[in-house]
């Protein structure tokens, strides 16, 4: 991905950025006082309990995917925004699922309703352990159509006024199956379960000559006259008293409870006469895999056979430009739809398979279905085609196009590489984002958005244009309003992990590599840092100042709410001190990616490039989320102001460095390393609080720890008792030698391996060491710590005249003024320097 294309990519990310900042007084203004729900329009009535339950739906569900919930109740935490979330959607369980005329429990209420609760399970503003449930049923909960349909051709009140009820063609149709003894089939069986919803939910239907079983408790309802949703009920009460052998009470059931039953069959999805729609079956996936509620393997087989069904149909009549038939936003949706069931069939979902997989469209159908979709855009938007279903007090509802572009970009908005150590994190994603048209498409929604938005003074949003009234008084929706933001969010967050994968690219980032055993951290030779005079163990720090504060760390999370731990380290003492492969270790256990960096990233051309250049590379890394940075040998850039020595470029990078640092700091998305052979050269201004939490000297592996590990050193060919072996001979040649212990004390990684080959290579070192005698062994050792960096001599003729490394150690008075600068002298003063600054 070119610098061009980020530029191009930040913009556009700054343009969604810029209308979603106006969620929350959008979404105020159709805040209801009486209840904790929300309106239609800002100028509809509010009627206490009169409870808009797709309309509070997609409210939340903005509110959910802008992690703005806690802001917008005026919460102090985020436990009380939590608390309030949950209110609210229980208002909306208890509440009739009957939007606009639609019958109660209908699949279109349904499934908004276990979408929202798979957004608040996913967000962590519903406990996955609360339980909602309420009575459900599909269908009417008919147990004999036979019987029922008998006892509706009965001469009796009741009988005749159901009758009488019924749609023409039910009521024909059931004459029709009398007349030639024939079975009753399931559309039948869906029409007369329908037909008696309707009529439940019409109005009072309870006379004296009818409904002569309902028992006193259920006469007393309407004696105390019901209203509403409780009428309904009561009504429904009727019909299970009246036909008790045919008809049975609902059930009372939880919401997974529900995602199964009416996930049983897709003809469940049906609403009224309308064929199940590809729209309302990608937000019921999408809202039990959010909710990780679990289907059995046959809803799981049904589902995908529809889903290809349908996209294969529906693709065939855009292809070949039906104009008559064709419906390329049914078609999105159903590729959507197909998309996030390839992508379960890798996730952890009980029932799904590669089985499932092999019946989905391949991922090449449906990224050119995507292609097709994008070319018939108009204006950013698509013309409407065909309805999901009909309101019977508000019109046709559509699928609007940005419910579809939200689909989009979730389905095929993935990143290619996925560097987020997650149990879903490993499969290739779509590479649409990376093809001009795409991006031109999602331009083009952008700009419709910041041109139909209205922005009267007294009103803001969005109106889908379902309703010409509301449209030409200017007044937003709050349903529509909710989705276009949610697509400006997931705008957002989809072109963040585009940036930042284009990032990754650029710099040849390193992915973090798989630990057989153990962590990488845990494999690391130990060495001591020194914090006021205490030795700590650096693995211990490095794993519970930055590992394990960070190990729960998602890429949203971190750009929600910046890390407040240990996020940044500068790592110094003598080379070779395995500064780089700390850094790796600490990535490796995290599980992110590693960004390394030198002074040639920063200083390319001319001089006049410099500022330039390290802008560019600093508007980078605010970019990143959830990666390691390293900057290795920094010490050109980073150097101290006081000596007047600077060439113009290191002093102008210096000063440049200091407050791109703390901002980098400040931002908290990313935890950066810095390594130096000199700390004494940085400028001291770069060691403070604010742009290095930890100061870490590092020095040699402990002696203990080369002994105990010699396999690290020898190689493979050697194995554990070979190794082991060794080691004693090893620990009795050193003896109660101190010079020797001190010598090898100092020696580093690289410094003691070389030391073993001077002995012997491979399994042969043991024979070898086996033929050396202790004085033998001294005097190799004493000839090979004379070419290494760190020497006893050195400390030994330093003014107070220490015998041992631990007499040295314990000096205090240490400085690189008035002694001879040796890297010994610099690393006994670099160890006074590690310090915790958070």
């Amino acid at each position: 991905m070119s610098e061009i294309s980020l530029r191009h990519l930040r913009s556009l990310r700054k343009r969604a950025a810029d209308l979603v900042r106006n969620l929350e007084a959008d979404l105020r203004q159709f805040k209801k006082t009486s209840d904790p729900t929300f309106l239609r329009l800002p100028t509809s009535r509010d009627v206490p309990n009169d409870i808009g339950v797709t309309t509070t739906c997609s409210c939340l569900m903005a509110l959910a995917a802008t992690h703005a919930c806690q802001s917008f109740f005026d919460k102090d935490s985020l436990d009380q925004a939590k608390h309030k979330a949950t209110e609210v959607f229980k208002s909306v369980v208890t509440a009739p699922w009957m939007s606009s005329g639609l019958t109660d429990n209908n699949a279109f209420t349904t499934t908004l309703v276990l979408r929202t609760y798979g957004y608040l399970i996913a967000e962590g503003l519903v406990d996955p352990g609360t339980t909602f449930s309420r009575p459900w049923e599909n269908h009417l909960a008919v147990s004999d159509f036979k019987a029922l349909v008998r006892s509706l051709r009965e001469k009796n009140p009741t009988s005749e006024f159901l009758w009488l009820s019924l749609s023409d063609i039910t009521r024909d149709k059931i004459v029709e199956s009398v007349t030639t003894e024939s079975e009753i089939g399931e559309d039948l069986e869906r029409r007369i379960s329908l037909d008696l919803r309707r009529i439940v939910e019409s109005g009072w239907i309870l006379a004296k000559d009818r409904f002569e079983k309902a028992g006193p408790e259920l006469q007393q309802q309407f004696k105390e006259e019901p209203t509403g949703y409780s009428l309904v009920a009561a009504n429904r009460r009727l019909l299970s008293a009246q036909y008790a052998g045919s008809i049975r009470e609902p059930e009372h059931l939880d919401l997974p409870a529900i995602a199964r039953a009416i996930s049983s069959s897709t003809s469940n999805f049906a609403i009224n006469s309308y064929s199940p729609s590809a729209a309302v079956l990608y937000w019921f996936v999408d809202g039990i895999s959010r909710a990780r509620i679990e289907l059995p393997e046959k809803s799981w087989t049904e589902l995908c056979e529809w889903a290809s069904r349908v996209f294969h149909q529906q693709r065939s009549l855009v292809v070949s430009h039906h104009q008559a038939m064709m419906d390329p936003v049914s078609m999105g949706m159903a590729a959507c739809l197909c998309a996030r069931l390839r992508y379960l069939c890798d996730a952890p979902e009980k029932g799904m398979s590669n089985k499932h997989r092999s019946v989905l469209p391949s991922e090449v159908e449906l990224d050119q279905a995507i292609r097709e979709l994008v070319a018939e855009q108009t204006e950013g938007i698509w013309p409407k085609y065909f309805p999901m279903f009909h309101y019977q007090d508000a019109g046709s509802n559509f699928c609007f196009s940005f419910e579809l572009l939200e689909a989009l970009l979730i389905e095929f908005g993935r990143e290619p590489n996925y560097r987020r150590g997650s149990s879903m994190s490993t499969k290739p994603g779509s590479r649409l984002m990376e093809e001009p048209v795409f991006i031109e498409a999602l331009e083009n929604s952008v700009t419709w958005c910041e041109r139909n938005r209205w922005e009267s003074g007294k009103y803001s949003g969005w109106n889908s244009g379902g309703q010409a009234e509301s449209l030409q008084n200017g007044h937003p929706e709050s349903w529509a309003t909710a989705v276009v933001h949610m697509f400006l969010a997931e705008l957002t967050r989809v072109l963040s992990h585009r940036i930042e994968d284009g990032i990754l690219r650029k710099y040849s980032a390193r992915d973090a590599q798989d630990v057989s055993s153990g962590t990488a951290i845990g494999q690391m030779l130990d060495i001591d840092v020194v914090f006021q005079n205490d030795p700590y163990s650096l693995k211990d720090v490095l794993h519970s100042k930055i590992v394990v504060p960070h190990s729960d760390c998602t890429f949203e999370s971190l750009r929600q709410s910046p890390s407040k731990g240990h996020r940044s380290a500068l790592l110094f003492g003598p080379p070779g001190t395995s500064k780089t492969k700390v850094t790796q270790a600490v990535a490796d256990d995290l599980r992110w990616p590693m960004i390394s960096l030198s002074p040639a990233d920063f200083v390319k051309g001319s001089l006049a490039h410099v500022y330039e250049q390290a802008q560019e590379i600093f508007e980078d890394l605010m970019d990143l989320s959830r990666v390691i940075v390293f900057f290795d040998e920094m010490d050109a850039l980073v150097q101290t102001r006081e000596d007047g020595h600077l060439d113009m470029a290191s002093q102008f990078l210096t000063t440049m460095m200091l407050p791109k640092l703390a901002d980098l700091h400040e931002r908290g998305r990313v935890v950066f390393f810095m390594a130096t052979n000199f700390q004494d050269r940085f400028d001291a201004a770069i060691k403070r609080a604010g742009r290095f939490d930890l100061l870490l000297c590092m020095g040699p592996p402990k002696l203990e720890e080369k002994l105990s590990r010699l396999s690290l050193f020898l190689g493979k060919r050697v194995d554990t008792a070979q190794a082991k072996e060794a080691e004693a001979l090893m620990r009795k040649h050193i003896g109660a030698n101190r010079d020797w212990s001190d010598r090898l004390e100092l020696f580093t990684f690289g410094d003691f391996q070389s030391f073993l080959r001077t002995l012997g290579t491979g399994a042969e070192i043991v024979t070898k060491l086996k033929e050396l005698t202790t004085d033998q062994f001294g005097e190799r050792l004493i000839r090979h710590s004379k070419y290494v960096g760190l020497r006893v001599e050195d400390f030994r003729s330093l003014k107070d005249k220490p015998r041992t490394l631990e007499e040295a150690y314990r000096l205090d008075h240490l400085s690189l003024k008035g002694e001879e600068i040796t890297p010994m002298l610099r690393y006994l003063c670099d160890r006074k320097e590690s310090k915790d600054q958070l």
